[in-house]
């Protein structure tokens, strides 16, 4: 199964220069917002636009090699609308999104299915559910897909819910607050069938937790983080394929400028990996989830502040703790400004993400 985020190869650090050298824009969208910019492993990218179409009411685009722009989808005047969310492509180049948007009649939240430009809504949010983060989906050798609403449920709390390949729709967790509260970053799918992720805030100290729901259901709530080791944790994790987990909180931490830590899972531990403290214009505030290069151990990600006009950066964190800001994006250029919560690479280790603000779709070549 093709994943929409790729983990590759690693990038040439480029110091904190406002524009890294490799630096390019691939398609300016302006209000068109793009969601996501996601390889699709035959060297052209996916991208849903929040926004524009024929409707008005967001697109599925491709580009190509030389960046020509297909429009694969356009979402309809009534019904799923405003995708908002990375897209999950199966194996079989069926696409699964969230939409920020319903119908007329359903007007919330909703998952829906593009099957070669036939659309089929999976399920709507109808308890406030959805959220305020729309992270990706993931699915597993059944054609179940997994999720987190990170508003909603019995508790307004957020919850952890299942699509059967039948359509059938279920609630694996419904969150209290001592569990943890506002679950934005998905979910991570174990080789035993069981799901880790995050809640962006609740646990002992209110500061996010790390949870996992095992294969027969039974939820466990696997660390809560103290102030030190950052709080606010948004986004979800990323494994490294050996029982540990990387994550990134956007608050808190020796400087209060946020941290990316990693998680043991053997032993339910968090450590930290780096302190962010903005000194020098440097990156501070992640958010979003890290991608990892399983050959070097580097890391990379995205800030939402940071850098000489402080409009967010994407940088690179080394195994040994070296920061590099790969680029920080300006307050009113060319480049876009406030940069979307995922990353992307393809197999070459080309990097690849959107900007909120003036709407681009960015690489950075390897």
């Amino acid at each position: 199964m093709r994943t929409a985020l790729a983990l590759a190869a690693s990038l040439i650090a480029l110091g904190g220069a406002a524009q890294a050298r490799d630096f390019r824009i691939l398609y300016a969208t302006g209000p068109g917002q793009p969601a996501a910019a996601q390889p699709d492993g035959t060297g052209q990218i996916l991208v849903p636009l929040r926004s524009g179409g024929a409707n008005k009411r967001g697109a599925i685009i491709r580009l190509d090699g030389r960046h020509k722009t297909t429009t694969l989808y356009e979402f309809g005047a009534d019904g799923p609308g405003y995708p908002s969310s990375p897209l999950l492509q199966d194996e079989n180049g069926v696409l699964y999104g969230i939409a920020s948007a319903g119908s007329n009649t359903h007007p919330g939240t909703l998952v829906y299915k593009l099957d070669h430009g036939q659309e089929t809504t999976l399920h709507f949010f109808d308890d406030g559910g959805g959220g305020w983060n729309t992270p990706l989906l993931v699915r597993d050798a059944q054609g179940n897909l997994y999720g987190t609403s990170s508003a909603g449920g019995q508790h307004g709390m957020g919850y952890v819910f299942k699509i059967a390949a039948d359509g059938t729709t279920s609630v694996l967790h419904d969150f209290r607050g001592l569990d943890g509260r506002w679950p934005n970053g998905g979910v991570v799918l174990g080789a035993d069938g069981s799901l880790t992720g995050t809640a962006f805030m609740g646990g002992i100290y209110d500061t996010g937790t790390i949870w996992r729901i095992a294969a027969d259901g039974t939820f466990k709530t696997l660390h809560a983080f103290k102030i030190a080791e950052g709080c606010q944790i948004w986004g979800g994790l990323t494994p490294d394929g050996k029982g540990d987990y990387y994550g990134v909180a956007n608050y808190c931490g020796a400087a209060y400028s946020g941290t990316v830590f990693k998680f043991n899972g053997a032993s339910g531990k968090v450590s930290l990996v780096h302190a962010f403290d903005g000194r020098n214009q440097g990156p501070e505030r992640p958010f979003g989830m890290l991608l990892r290069d399983a050959k070097t151990g580097a890391l990379f990600g995205l800030t939402e502040a940071g850098g000489a006009e402080s409009s967010g950066t994407v940088f690179k964190l080394s195994p040994k703790g070296k920061l590099t800001a790969l680029h920080a994006f300006s307050y009113d250029g060319d480049d876009g400004k406030d940069p979307g919560a995922a990353l992307s690479m393809d197999a070459e280790g080309n990097l690849y993400g959107t900007t909120y603000t003036r709407g681009v779709v960015f690489e950075i070549k390897r």
